[in-house]
């Protein structure tokens, strides 16, 4: 079952199914999950539309993807899904699947 995030939100003041279904689905995200949530991010933050992902992107691939938007990028990613990335694990990020990854671990 697929949950409209804007219908979340209108619905969250009912006591009804939404809530349990809203709590499984941000709680259990795969990797699959999490790439396609980032698309809209980097399209954003990098005012690309085209931007296609794959877990093997690199910035060195992403025409404006340098040192200041990969900071914006990852603020943003933290702020979508809720979660804090050490500086450790932004080191190890080489290409979006290792991001993604750390993502969909965060979100288990």
């Amino acid at each position: 079952m697929t949950v409209n995030h804007t219908e979340y939100i209108h619905n969250q003041d009912k006591n009804n199914l939404y809530d349990d279904v809203f709590l499984f689905y941000f709680a259990y995200m795969t990797a699959e999950q999490v790439l396609q949530e980032i698309h809209p991010i980097f399209h954003d933050i990098l005012e690309d539309d085209t931007i296609i992902l794959t877990r093997e992107t690199t910035a060195h691939q992403v025409d404006g993807w340098d040192s200041l938007s990969h900071i914006d990028i990852i603020v943003a990613i933290e702020k979508h899904f809720g979660i804090r990335f050490t500086s450790a694990e932004i080191a190890s990020f080489k290409n979006v699947g290792d991001l993604v990854d750390c993502v969909a671990k965060k979100k288990s």
